[in-house]
């Protein structure tokens, strides 16, 4: 730190060492300090003012308490060289030649016009006074000023070294910001292996939202970027399907995207990957300019666009052409593992029975009571809906013992139905349906009532527990399956909460 200006130095020796600093940091030179080309009385500086006051302080004192000695005569030291002292220490040479001179000008003249003043014998003491003011405050005041501009001198050359150490540390500093970019951009070829197997790794997922979860994740990981996200295309719209990163740095964020003139509608609209960078030297620059610094297509295994991977934010160091080509891989990466997840969501669709319980599930339940709704209308064939469901022991009864009696109940009509019926899953509180073809109503209801029954007598503890039946029987007058639905959904009304095995 520089060194502090002394206490004693006045407000002006202060600003000049501040012009000083500025002086030589500017060319270089150091300036003495010199009274030419100086004006005195264009800005008269505070220690003439100081000067003027003591004097006449020094006067009324020596009128009041001493009028018997004028100009205080005869006494030794004299208390003239008290001011002539304080001034030249503080102010330097030309507060001390000036107040030595008004010291010899009051001294002498109040002395010559005392009537007490002899010529002869009071001339050698006046003027070795006289002297004796002019010779302290001259040498009091080059003294100090070579004091002075020791200190100058010295905080000058300090404040030099300060810049220097400052100016090495700053490009210190840059270095060791290129040294570690420089470090993140060098990949060894293992190094790359091992990122491109991690990121393979990352998105091995069956599921599209696993998958939507990956993507922006890896890629915030391997392009060292703050915030990634990741559009799917529904129509001819690209849908935010998720996002990863630092959400604050990002100010626009769309929900929607349609092919506009934006980078990823531009994206979108060409299917290539698309930079901020490549439009900075360019007179049309794309729309939304906050929300996108690079984004990459992806396709499936066909070619097939299925949305866009997307950078909101990114050190602006990591703009380059390979981060671009980084992406556009993971994108090439993610829309195979999306292409994969897309087609187990297709062939879980086509399964109709479920795995675990070996009954149909919902949606087959909804197809077959379409078709069988259709038969029965064209041939009058007997039909009927039944709707089962157990009430739970309790309303924070756990899922997994759902389930467990949701087995023991399928098992169970299994056995007393065996070729019967077509049992199939349908809701949370209506566990079970079963479609009854070619069974009159008589014979559905006794069948039902024969079940239940025999439930109780296995199960005793059931008793408590009854179940809920919904029956509903084909008939000309019903105008649609939904109608015959509605129906058997009587007894439960209220219960609508789907079931997912």
């Amino acid at each position: 730190m520089a060194l502090g200006p002394k206490k004693w130095l006045h407000a002006d020796v202060k600003e000049k060492v501040d012009v000083k600093k500025k002086t030589d940091g500017q060319n270089g030179k150091r300036k003495k300090f010199s009274l030419k080309g100086t004006n005195l009385f264009q800005r008269p500086p505070n220690w003439l003012w100081e000067c003027l006051v003591a004097y006449i302080i020094m006067a009324g004192i020596n009128l009041i308490l001493f009028p018997y000695l004028p100009s205080f005569r005869d006494v030794d030291p004299h208390p003239y060289l008290l001011v002539i002292t304080l001034l030249a220490c503080r102010y330097g040479s030309n507060a001390g030649l000036v107040s030595g001179l008004s010291g010899c000008i009051l001294h002498y003249t109040w002395g010559a016009t005392s009537f007490e003043f002899r010529v002869f014998q009071d001339f050698d003491s006046v003027s070795r006074n006289c002297v004796l003011f002019l010779l302290s405050g001259t040498f009091l005041g080059v003294l100090q000023n070579r004091i002075l501009q020791k200190v100058i001198d010295l905080e000058t050359n300090l404040l030099k070294k300060e810049l220097a150490l400052k100016h090495q540390e700053d490009q210190n500093g840059v270095l060791n910001a290129i040294n570690e970019e420089l470090e993140q951009k060098v990949f060894t070829e293992v190094q790359s292996f091992s990122s491109l197997r991690e990121v393979s790794e990352s998105l091995t997922h069956l599921k599209i939202s696993e998958v939507c979860e990956s993507l922006p994740r890896v890629i915030c990981e391997q392009l060292y970027a703050e915030h990634a996200t990741v559009y799917l295309k529904e129509g001819e719209k690209l849908i935010l399907k998720a996002r990863h990163g630092v959400t604050e740095r990002v100010r626009l964020l769309r929900d929607e995207i349609t092919a506009d003139d934006s980078l990823l509608g531009i994206c979108l609209d060409t299917g290539k990957p698309q930079c901020i960078r490549d439009y900075v030297s360019k007179a049309k620059r794309p729309q939304h300019p906050r929300e996108s610094v690079m984004c990459a297509p992806l396709f499936d295994t066909n070619g097939k666009l299925l949305g866009v991977v997307n950078v909101e934010a990114i050190p602006f160091i990591k703009i380059t052409e390979s981060s671009l080509n980084l992406l556009a891989l993971i994108a090439g990466l993610g829309g195979k593992a999306l292409s994969t997840a897309f087609s187990f969501d297709a062939q879980q669709a086509r399964i109709i029975d479920d795995e675990e319980l070996g009954i149909f599930k919902t949606n087959y339940l909804m197809v077959r009571l379409e078709e069988e709704f259709a038969r029965s209308q064209r041939t009058d064939r007997a039909f009927s809906l039944a709707l089962i469901g157990l009430p739970p022991t309790s309303d924070n009864q756990d899922r997994s013992s759902r389930k467990e009696e949701l087995r023991m109940l399928t098992d169970y009509f299994r056995v007393i139905l065996r070729d019967i019926g077509v049992i199939c899953l349908y809701k949370e509180e209506i566990q079970l349906a079963i479609l009854f073809l070619d069974q009159d109503s008589d014979r559905v209801l006794r069948l039902l009532s024969r079940a239940e029954s025999e439930l109780i007598q296995l199960l005793p503890e059931m008793a408590s527990r009854q179940l809920t039946f919904g029956v509903a029987h084909f008939n000309l007058a019903c105008s649609s399956w939904q109608g015959l639905l509605a129906q058997a959904e009587k007894p439960f009304e209220g219960n609508s909460d789907t079931f997912s095995a």
